[in-house]
């Protein structure tokens, strides 16, 4: 996080890469404790929303997250696998998936990056 510029796009995912859960339970043990130290958070329970308030705070001039990261899903919700030829845009979002406190979880955290 210490090398984004203000230049720069910042996101926790595309639609060509796991989701941030997926992406850290697949890590081994050694480099999820390095991701827990680098996001000072002692519980991988935190690890998506500390990775979004990093992005959120990071200098980037944008911020994107993938809604699949702001609802903290998993590997279940991953839309693509380059190169993989099967089960490809699967996943499907539902309204019943936003809860309520979704939106004013993000509206704090985008408020308390300055990102309104």
């Amino acid at each position: 996080p210490r090398n984004i510029t203000p230049d720069t796009v910042v996101y926790t995912g595309t639609h060509d890469n796991d989701t941030t859960r997926g992406w850290f339970d697949a890590l081994p043990p050694d480099d999820q404790q390095h991701v827990l130290d680098e996001l000072g958070i002692p519980d991988a329970g935190a690890v998506v929303q500390a990775m979004i308030k990093t992005a959120m705070h990071s200098q980037a001039q944008l911020c994107i997250l993938p809604l699949q990261d702001a609802l903290g899903l998993g590997t279940e919700a991953r839309m693509n696998t380059p190169g993989d030829d099967s089960e490809h845009w699967q996943w499907q979002f539902d309204w019943s998936m936003i809860t309520p406190d979704v939106a004013p979880r993000l509206k704090e955290m985008s408020g308390d990056a300055g990102r309104e």
